[in-house]
């Protein structure tokens, strides 16, 4: 959103100082604008339209895939759980990797 903001107030200072220097006459300059002012609002108006006629073909495959993903969260849970328990059980029987020594055992002597 910060980008298109910059670009309108780009596109409005340029637009003043264009037509502050411009070479033309008041009225040839108006009308230049104005057939720029169109040429760039009907790209804007296309570029619009392609842009929801591609939502429109995307949207079902989007929705497909969240519904997908949302199937494969609620398979994975109960995998996921009895992993963690089987890792939490397996942890309590081992002896830990690495261990200080106890106060007053052999290596104090």
């Amino acid at each position: 959103m910060a980008y298109l903001r910059g670009l309108r107030h780009g596109l409005a200072a340029g637009l003043a100082v264009g037509i502050l220097v411009a070479p033309r006459p008041g009225p040839e300059t108006r009308r230049r604008l104005a057939q720029g002012y169109r040429g760039v609002r009907d790209v804007a108006t296309r570029t619009g339209e392609q842009g929801a006629r591609t939502w429109q073909l995307v949207r079902p495959m989007a929705a497909g895939a969240a519904g997908a993903a949302a199937g494969a969260a609620r398979m994975a849970g109960p995998v996921a759980h009895g992993l963690t328990e089987r890792l939490r059980g397996s942890e309590r029987d081992q002896e830990p990797f690495f261990s200080f020594p106890e106060p007053g055992g052999e290596q104090d002597r």
